[in-house]
């Protein structure tokens, strides 16, 4: 597939929860082809790049699958926390605000985010919030735990 193509398909198979970009799409694969996970085909017009596994790219991504099945079984045996899942299970999710349930969807994002090189000033930003709710959080465990020993 070509990058606008591998795109595309991206989006559709997140049923367009998340598209890369292109500025984040092209510098991937010339990465991909520099370790030699894949190398280039030329169409016949000779201008569209596209791109193909290697033995090597296959052998990676058999790797990779494999360490996200790991996971995946990890996750859905407990050995994880996992709030999202938490969160579809229980019995009290319809009184779950909705700020609580976008937080959870946005946890798992965190890694892919500090990933891509953020800003200084993002880094700041992600920093003085995660200050901020780590704060709350204790809080609220704090009160909690004094309720109950008052009970």
């Amino acid at each position: 597939m070509s990058g606008a193509e591998l795109t595309s398909a991206i989006g559709v198979e997140l049923d367009g929860r998340w598209r890369p970009r292109p500025g984040s799409m092209y510098p991937l694969l010339n990465s991909l082809y520099r370790e030699g996970l894949t190398r280039q085909l030329s169409d016949s017009d000779g201008r569209t790049r596209r791109y193909e596994l290697t033995d090597k790219g296959i052998q990676f991504i058999e790797s990779e699958l494999d360490s996200c099945s790991e996971l995946r079984e990890k996750i859905e045996s407990g050995l994880l926390p996992f709030p999202g899942l938490f969160l579809q299970d229980s019995e009290h999710s319809e009184e779950i605000p909705p700020s609580i349930r976008n937080l959870f969807q946005a946890l798992p994002i965190l890694p892919m985010v500090m990933m891509s090189d953020p800003s200084p000033q993002t880094l700041k930003e992600l920093s003085d919030a995660a200050e901020r709710f780590t704060a709350a959080i204790e809080k609220a465990r704090k009160k909690m735990a004094s309720r109950k020993r008052l009970h």
